[in-house]
């Protein structure tokens, strides 16, 4: 299952950016800073990506017996405490530098 998810995510992210360059209208980004449309983007391939994550991640829960359910949560939080100390970890480390 969580290499399913895996490969979602990464699909669904870059066929969300692909669709938001598609169809973010030309009126709107021509006088918006590269910044604001950059963020614009990646914010639009970042919101489909967890749609169909948890699209993904529902669909499965179904197949999977109720053992399984805990370990996959488990392993989900273990990896969600890691890296979030890696990014509080890289954002100390940045301001100590700056």
């Amino acid at each position: 299952m969580e290499k399913r998810l895996v490969k979602g995510a990464v699909y669904s992210f870059l066929l969300g950016i692909c669709l938001a360059v598609l169809f973010t209208p030309a009126e709107d980004s021509i006088g918006m800073p590269m910044r604001e449309y950059i963020i614009r983007i990646l914010r639009f391939g970042i919101m489909a990506m967890f749609g169909t994550l948890i699209a993904l991640w529902l669909l499965g829960l179904e197949s999977m017996q109720r053992s399984e359910v805990y370990e996959f949560i488990a392993g989900m939080l273990k990896s969600f405490v890691v890296v979030s100390l890696f990014i509080a970890l890289v954002v100390l480390v940045a301001n100590v530098y700056s």
